[in-house]
């Protein structure tokens, strides 16, 4: 657990944001944020991540130059493709299985502050690169019934790439 921990600290870019639905029709995969999701986590040695999350198609710039003054649907649009939260985090074993807990500090969704966001985690190598690999612990159902599991892979920024 301990090498897992370590193993997690320094930064991640995203490569695939990926949701499987599973219907009385069957099952497919959408990609929520796009096929070229942007995106970081950050983990640090002293126990604290943060992530930022995006769809490279909610990019667009508003008309303003400064945030505040965006129109209402300018923030919308924005702000509903953000997956953006921070706090401690810690990597436990449960039934055989590594889970990453973050203690919410600080989100875009304020229904996450307070509370805890746990992820199955896993670190492989593709490609001689270290991989993260995030799943939910749990699937979630929609009201139609239809059930979801996101899965969220990570690239390991090394340090020779930084600018």
């Amino acid at each position: 657990m301990a090498d897992l921990h370590r193993a997690l600290i320094g930064t991640w870019k995203v490569l695939t944001y990926d949701m499987t639905i599973s219907s009385e029709k069957g099952t497919s995969t959408i990609q929520p944020a796009g096929k070229n999701p942007l995106g970081f986590v950050t983990f640090t040695q002293d126990g604290y991540m943060s992530v930022h999350m995006t769809s490279s198609e909610a990019i667009i710039p508003h008309k303003s130059d400064m945030w505040y003054q965006a129109t209402d649907e300018e923030v919308v649009r924005a702000a509903r493709a953000m997956l953006t939260y921070c706090g401690p985090f810690k990597v436990t074993e449960e039934a055989g299985e590594y889970l990453l807990s973050t203690a919410v500090d600080v989100s875009l969704d304020p229904n996450w502050i307070g509370g805890d966001q746990v992820r199955k985690v896993a670190i492989e190598e593709q490609d001689g690169r270290p991989l993260l690999i995030l799943r939910p612990v749990q699937t979630f159902t929609f009201e139609n019934g239809d059930a979801a599991e996101v899965i969220v892979s990570w690239e390991k920024i090394l340090p020779k790439e930084n600018k």
